[in-house]
């Protein structure tokens, strides 16, 4: 049968069943795609010079297969391609310290992208007397997807004109099909391992090993971490970010601490997506990505975590953020469960500062609802992407917080902090997720500014020029409002709080929180 195209593709599945076709299509495959191993040609007369049954694109096949199947439970799993800059940077990281007596393995290998660009930078020589020494681990749930990833592995680093290498190789990496998260699965002494784990709730009926402690997270990812970094000596793993924050997650800020130290990096997923804006395979048609991803190397040789800021960049930036990005790393290292703050490096100072103060904005805030005074309402948009703002007037949208200050003076304060870049920085150090959260709002802290004359008047004159600066963004077929002060009068506002901290040279540091460009704020945060 002549397979050219995915129709053919599909019709051919149909013709042998699912569970006899990748045994027919792997033999097929590696006669076409190594004719120097002098395989007859048997099974399915696939199309090789089609960029659709390439070798890069075996994971995309894989998965149209299993839709085809109706094996719609992998959608489930909520999976992400692994980009190949992201997986480079993965296994530099990975790599840096690696001598040939550890062990490699892939923890949720898939069809094999994250660990085949680790065995790449290895080198061929050295990848072949790993696996000859049984040293590579490959984990998986799915016995298919293990199988083209060993296929892969096989097809790369085979030596020339030498079919028995090619089974040499495939034959000697060790394979585990099963749950990595059970007792009965265990990784080997001294091993680095890499892992883009799966993304989604914890199936409640599922058997974790004996000392997990991150099973109170109900996030798949986050006990894959804890198990990952308990057994391994080294480890670089793709997850979203969600972690380095919130009470749920201290049982697994702590086992890492417990389990070693290393260095986070963490991404907004504007103005362009890590993961490139596509979830995996064929089971999410939708291009945008809600995912805000971290990568964690974890090393059982280091104490405590140094976390990158929020990491924003276009996507023509791609090579200069992964050059550059760990100029970023900031100096605070973290060993407690306590929420971990993506902080720019030249920031710390200020957060520090702000932390120390004793006021927070729910101290200046009318809690009673018989005692809110109109002209002290203050409408905070709930939806910030490069900025937050205050405002006097009420706006016209879906997503709002409204709070009412007790008095004119913790009125002038509250309007002239939020519209600062302040309430901006906060937010994005300790959340920085979809939305606004009112209680990141209220635990904002607040200076003891003077309330003068001065201040009066630039809040008068900012609430005076609300509606010329009114704007709108259609959201789901409906204008939501807000108010957008140029950054020059933002910039005002900061320079008033700063001063007020003896940080007067830190104007450009912190208005470069609100950049999408790599370029322009990294020189900032350095």
């Amino acid at each position: 049968m002549r397979i050219e195209n995915i129709s053919d593709f599909k019709k051919a599945i149909d013709s042998v069943g699912y569970d006899n076709f990748w045994d027919i299509y792997i033999n097929a495959y590696l006669s076409r795609i190594r004719p120097d191993f002098q395989l007859p040609i048997n099974g399915f007369d696939i199309d090789i010079e089609s960029n659709l049954f390439s070798y890069d694109n075996i994971g995309d096949l894989y998965e149209i297969a299993l839709e085809h199947n109706n094996q719609i439970s992998k959608k489930e799993l909520g999976q992400y391609y692994t980009p190949k800059d992201v997986c480079r940077f993965m296994a530099k990281k990975l790599l840096s310290e690696y001598k040939n007596e550890y062990n490699l393995a892939d923890v949720c290998c898939g069809t094999g992208n994250l660990i085949i660009e680790v065995l790449k930078q290895l080198g061929e020589h050295e990848v072949r007397s790993l696996i000859y020494s049984k040293k590579l681990y490959l984990y998986d749930l799915d016995p298919i997807a293990i199988k083209l990833a060993v296929m892969k592995i096989g097809i790369m680093f085979a030596e020339k004109n030498d079919y028995k290498s090619y089974l040499k190789i495939t034959q000697s990496i060790n394979v585990s099909v099963g749950n990595f998260l059970s007792d009965s699965v265990k990784l080997p002494n001294g091993c680095y391992v890499i892992s883009n784990p799966p993304y989604g709730r914890l199936p409640s009926k599922i058997e974790l090993w004996s000392q997990c402690s991150t099973g109170n997270t109900k996030d798949l990812y986050s006990v894959f971490i804890e198990k990952i970094s308990q057994q391994a000596q080294r480890s670089v793993i793709i997850t979203p970010q969600s972690f380095l924050g919130g009470a749920k997650f201290s049982t697994l800020r702590f086992a890492m601490a417990r389990n070693g130290g290393g260095e986070i990096y963490s991404f907004d997923n504007v103005p362009s997506p890590l993961f490139c804006g596509r979830k995996k395979g064929v089971f999410n048609s939708n291009t945008s990505n809600s995912v805000r991803a971290a990568i964690t190397l974890i090393d059982k040789n280091k104490h405590g975590f140094r976390l990158s800021p929020m990491i924003r960049f276009k996507s023509e930036e791609r090579i200069k953020l992964f050059s550059d990005i760990e100029s970023l790393l900031g100096e605070k290292i973290y060993t407690q469960p306590y929420v971990w703050t993506k902080i720019p490096k030249t920031l710390e100072e200020l957060v520090d500062a702000m932390n120390a103060l004793p006021y927070k904005v729910s101290d200046f805030i009318e809690k009673d609802k018989t005692k809110q005074d109109e002209k002290l309402r203050l409408t905070i948009p709930q939806t910030p992407r490069y900025f937050i703002s205050a405002t006097s007037r009420d706006l016209n949208r879906t997503s709002k917080i409204v709070i009412y200050a007790k008095d004119e003076a913790s009125f002038y304060k509250l309007y002239l902090l939020i519209n600062s870049s302040f309430s901006y920085l906060w937010w994005r150090i300790y959340d920085g997720g979809i939305t606004l959260g009112k209680s990141t709002l209220l635990s904002l802290p607040v200076p003891d500014i003077d309330d003068d004359e001065k201040l009066n008047n630039m809040v008068k004159t900012y609430i005076g020029l609300e509606d010329s600066f009114l704007v709108n963004k259609l959201n789901a077929g409906k204008n939501n409002e807000n108010v957008k002060f140029p950054p020059k009068y933002r910039s005002k506002l900061n320079q008033y709080l700063l001063n007020h901290f003896g940080l007067e040279g830190k104007s450009e540091q912190l208005l470069s929180i609100h950049s999408n460009t790599f370029t322009d704020y990294s020189k900032y945060w350095r």
